[in-house]
């Protein structure tokens, strides 16, 4: 018969799992924590779902295919503000009447997969389109704080529950998972669900050569799913968080190299077969649209180019880009390294203690890394035992730095992008290097603590 202490133990990683969820759920759906200003939730959230409730409305009037099943603007050439555009999509969705001509404009970047599930799924309830919407908004909300509540439940199980919970804590407080979580169009959930299955493969499997070509099939799928329901948004930064799994378990079991390099290439032609299947979709949707595959592939070229490498010259009609694509990328990534990672609330301190002066704490993220560089120091100057903790510790160290390749990459590759997306764009340190580097603090941390207790012990 198991003692209550082995219980305890048994049941943890179960009750963390379902506390995280429970408590990142009402700041994803509401931002209930507060962890973002007000009016700047309320109408961020608005502007980016707005092409998502613009095709409920078209599929509702048109059917769910039409315009390719693309998300969009309806009306679009009625308005020449902006907001009002946004603001008409939800009237007509939430008054249940149409559009007033055949004038949907389609974002031609995404192929949109959660417009066409949500229009499908609403067809086959009879509900309001205000519950039907606050009902997509839940699951999707949810849907984030699963995998991200996985992925902190992975983090318990490699390094105990300090690390998990430092990790856990920052999702809570995060400014920009908040942002993203529960937003429909951007589905943030499917930008971490290649990296937490990845991770619990290989947490779960013997590795050998089957499973080097199931991990493949496992990679393939979790990408064309990110890429169907949004696009190839932060596409490098969710190929290359990928590996960060493989690379903990490569070291923590000291692989072999040619087992890690037949991995990795597997992984590779996995991601780029993937890539290419969710590419040929848009193409085909983009080819209805624009009335040929020809049309399509430019636009598709195009929206690459003006993101990515193009040539300034080719779109001087358009000053942002030209001055996008001209900007240097050590200036780009230094702003993106000085920008605010959380902001935190602290009125209730105030009304609590009326001398309390300070109002609202924000931390950069350099302030962050300083902070993730001394941690990393101080592990590895304290580390002089070989037990397997440690082990544990020392590969998650390492893997956490080799992360922040992946929102580099973004900010490198789309330079164009991030430079003119400064409102968006910080979330990919989030992808995972920031989770990641918390997670580490909290294990080094309980290293530490540990050190001490045998050290008090031994005396």
């Amino acid at each position: 018969m198991k003692t209550v202490k082995q219980k305890f133990v048994y049941f943890a990683p179960g009750i963390f799992f379902i506390v995280t969820i429970l408590v990142l759920m009402p700041g994803l759906l509401n931002n209930s924590w507060v962890t973002v200003g007000k009016k700047w939730f309320v109408d961020w959230r608005t502007v980016k779902d707005a092409p998502f409730v613009g095709r409920l409305a078209q599929s509702r009037q048109a059917g769910i295919f039409s315009y390719a099943g693309l998300l969009g603007w309806g009306d679009a050439s009625y308005f020449e503000d902006d907001w009002e555009m946004v603001v008409h999509q939800y009237e007509v969705y939430k008054t249940s009447t149409g559009f007033m001509a055949d004038d949907f404009k389609t974002y031609n970047s995404a192929i949109g997969f959660q417009g066409m599930i949500f229009s499908a799924f609403e067809r086959s309830i009879n509900i309001a389109p205000e519950s039907a919407l606050l009902f997509f908004q839940f699951i999707t909300a949810l849907l984030t704080a699963i995998l991200l509540s996985l992925l902190a439940l992975w983090i318990y199980s490699e390094l105990g529950f300090v690390a998990a919970l430092f990790a856990a804590g920052f999702m809570v407080i995060s400014e920009w998972i908040t942002l993203f979580g529960g937003s429909i169009y951007w589905s943030l959930w499917a930008m971490y669900l290649p990296l937490v299955v990845t991770a619990y493969f290989l947490r779960k499997k013997q590795f050998d050569g089957d499973n080097q070509h199931r991990l493949a099939l496992v990679v393939y799928f979790a990408i064309l799913i990110k890429s169907l329901f949004n696009g190839f948004e932060y596409i490098t930064t969710v190929l290359i968080m990928v590996f960060s799994p493989l690379v903990y378990y490569a070291l923590v079991n000291r692989w072999r190299l040619i087992t890690v390099t037949k991995t990795c290439l597997r992984v590779l032609a996995a991601e780029f077969l993937s890539i290419l299947t969710a590419l040929f979709i848009l193409l085909v949707q983009n080819a209805f649209v624009f009335g040929g595959i020809r049309k399509a592939y430019d636009y598709i070229v195009y929206s690459l180019e003006k993101r990515s490498i193009g040539n300034p010259t080719s779109f001087a009609n358009d000053p942002a880009l030209v001055e996008s694509l001209r900007a240097s990328t050590l200036i780009v990534i230094k702003e993106y390294i000085l920008g605010r990672a959380i902001k935190l609330n602290l009125a209730f301190v105030s009304a609590r203690f009326p001398d309390w002066k300070l109002k609202e704490l924000e931390v950069s993220y350099s302030t962050i890394f300083i902070f993730f560089l001394l941690a990393s120091v101080v592990f590895f100057v304290l580390q002089k035992s070989g037990k397997q903790g440690d082990a544990k510790i020392s590969s998650f160290v390492s893997v956490t730095w080799l992360s922040v390749f992946a929102p580099i990459s973004w900010f490198v590759i789309f330079k164009a992008h991030s430079y003119l997306h400064f409102h968006l764009n910080f979330i990919i340190w989030q992808m995972p290097f920031v989770i990641f580097g918390f997670a580490m603090c909290g294990a080094v941390l309980q290293f530490i603590l540990n050190r001490l207790l045998n050290e008090i012990h031994l005396k």
